[in-house]
């Protein structure tokens, strides 16, 4: 009996680790969700440009962009968005090559999902970006 009650709180951590690593996901082309967090990035740094994406994720209130303007002299930029009253807005970003790590953004974002950060490491782990996705 004293295992099978050791075993249940066991398990309920498996199950909510498990659901909460999940709910990080890529916002497809023409989604909803991609527009604004792509519109969002516009606004801030001033144009209309689409944007060559290297990674975007979105976990929660969240998301991390990376990606660069087509047709611009601008370099490439990455962001740390978050989402409040249903809209999404850039919590601070960096362009022209600065290539900048999830633990930095998990710094400068308290609240940011550790997983998104995690994973931003491993994608561009010694400043080596991924090859780009597609357009928006």
């Amino acid at each position: 009996m004293k295992s099978s009650l050791f075993l249940v709180p066991l398990l309920s951590c498996f199950v909510v680790v498990q659901v909460s690593a999940a709910d990080a996901f890529t916002p497809k082309m023409g989604d909803k969700e991609r527009t604004a967090i792509c519109d969002a990035v516009r606004q801030e740094i001033k144009s209309s440009a689409k944007f060559v994406m290297s990674y975007l994720r979105v976990q929660g209130e969240w998301a991390i962009f990376d990606g660069l303007p087509e047709g611009s002299d601008a370099g490439p930029i990455a962001a740390v968005l978050k989402r409040s009253g249903g809209k999404w807005s850039v919590v601070d970003f960096f362009a022209h090559g600065d290539i900048v790590l999830g633990a930095k953004f998990k710094k400068m974002a308290p609240g940011l999902p550790g997983g998104l950060a995690t994973e931003y490491d491993a994608v561009t782990k010694n400043g080596v970006r991924k090859a780009p996705q597609d357009h928006r």
